[in-house]
């Protein structure tokens, strides 16, 4: 997994950026004003470049581990969304760290 963003939590607000070879965001991760909605679907968080609404993130426990959430973006320009997860730092509480891997294709490799 490649770490392409750096967050910090104030409150229930994550800021930071992320930054790939070809991309460079602020983002601002709020809570989603429709989770108390009852919808079990709905993001936890909406994500915001700006004014900019650029995607959601939902948050997740699995097993023990320690809670992350899993982020969806997109932009039209991009070919594709891009799915990544944001975890807390082990070294920085306040501090998140956002994470992405490809998919492999059905042989294994990269597509």
């Amino acid at each position: 997994m490649q770490r392409i963003g750096s967050f910090t939590r104030r409150d229930e607000i994550f800021e930071g950026q992320i930054t790939t070879l070809t991309v460079k965001l602020e983002v601002r991760l709020v809570p989603n004003p429709e989770q108390d909605d009852g919808n079990g679907r709905a993001p936890d968080l909406l994500a915001f470049s700006g004014d900019a609404e650029v995607g959601a993130a939902w948050a997740k426990q699995e097993n023990g581990r320690p809670p992350y959430y899993t982020i969806r973006l997109d932009d039209p320009s991009w070919p594709s969304p891009l799915s990544a997860a944001l975890f807390q730092n082990r070294l920085d509480a306040k501090r998140f760290d956002m994470v992405w891997s490809r998919n492999p294709g059905r042989d294994g490799s990269a597509p």
